[in-house]
């Protein structure tokens, strides 16, 4: 059985997967391949991760069919009906995480604004949350960030309890400054209050709360949040644009979620034709990841 571990990135998902083996000692696996090398993925003492041996495809088949639990992280949409725990963050400490994240770890310089409005693989916050949370059917267990920087007992056996854990529990002890010094660009700082910098001006609070004010306040996220002291400092031209650009990109976003997936699937199908080490097969699926990806853009 698989129990997913979603998140929008920057939200909490490393933090689960670390409670989780250090509470539970439980690994947990990604359904996306991690190609970079590092303590962090090949010590499975420091998050839990454990690499995949057999393809996507094999595991996939295996684990969904198995009485045997699989823990598997994913930014992607669903993909089936499965159990799933969801980590929730306040949708601007993630988006400034993730820039952040971009910028020192990935070395990609994203705008706050083009993240706010889902310019990325993974869409936008509020969409992500919807396509997980907004249907019908599975069990489902929602923790927030802040809750898990200091998890308690009580909350670690409703996580203990949603995914069967019978075992013993060991108390958490956040382990993140030791973390810091083996990966210093991944960790950043586990905010749970907003404060704004200078890439937060009135244009970008404005667009963050056309497009994510809602989730915003049903999560209880509503402190601070409103820019009507800043709306004097924005042209009248930029908000009716927003306004009406809002929903169009909420659309795109949430095509782009499913977009994204199938390029995932389709690259994940390519590697398995590649196993045997054709470099023209090889050099045949990285054209054809480029070509997926300009189709779908």
């Amino acid at each position: 059985m698989i129990v997913w571990l979603a998140s929008y990135p920057r939200s909490g998902n490393t933090l689960l997967r670390t409670i989780l083996r250090r509470c539970f000692g439980l690994c947990s696996m990604e359904d996306v391949r991690i190609d970079r090398p590092g303590e962090m993925r090949d010590n499975p003492d420091m998050i839990g991760h454990l690499e995949k041996e057999e393809s996507w495809e094999e595991f996939y088949q295996k684990a969904s069919t198995s009485n045997e639990l699989f823990l598997v992280k994913t930014h992607l949409p669903p993909r089936d009906e499965a159990p799933f725990i969801y980590v929730v963050r306040d949708g601007r400490l993630s988006v400034k995480s993730y820039r952040k994240f971009h910028r020192d770890y990935n070395g990609i310089d994203k705008s706050i604004a083009s993240l706010i409005v889902g310019d990325d693989d993974f869409g936008d916050w509020t969409t992500h949350y919807k396509v997980w949370n907004d249907r019908p059917g599975p069990e489902r267990l929602l923790l927030r960030f802040e809750e898990l920087v200091d998890v308690a007992m009580e909350d670690l056996k409703r996580i203990a309890g949603f995914i069967g854990y019978t075992g013993e529990i060991t108390p958490w002890q956040n382990p993140i400054g030791q973390f810091r010094e083996v990966e210093p660009n991944f960790f950043n700082r586990a905010d749970t209050r907003f404060s704004a910098d200078s890439c937060w001006g009135p244009a970008e609070r404005f667009l963050f709360e056309q497009f994510h004010g809602e989730l915003m306040r049903s999560l209880g996220y509503e402190e601070d949040l409103s820019c009507n002291f800043f709306l004097n400092q924005i042209p009248v031209e930029f908000r009716t644009m927003a306004e009406v650009m809002v929903p169009l990109l909420r659309r795109l976003a949430a095509e782009n979620h499913e977009k994204t997936a199938v390029i995932h699937d389709l690259d994940r199908r390519l590697k398995a034709v590649t196993a045997q080490g054709d470099k023209r097969q090889f050099a045949m699926r990285y054209l054809f990841k480029r070509f997926a990806r300009a189709i779908y853009r």
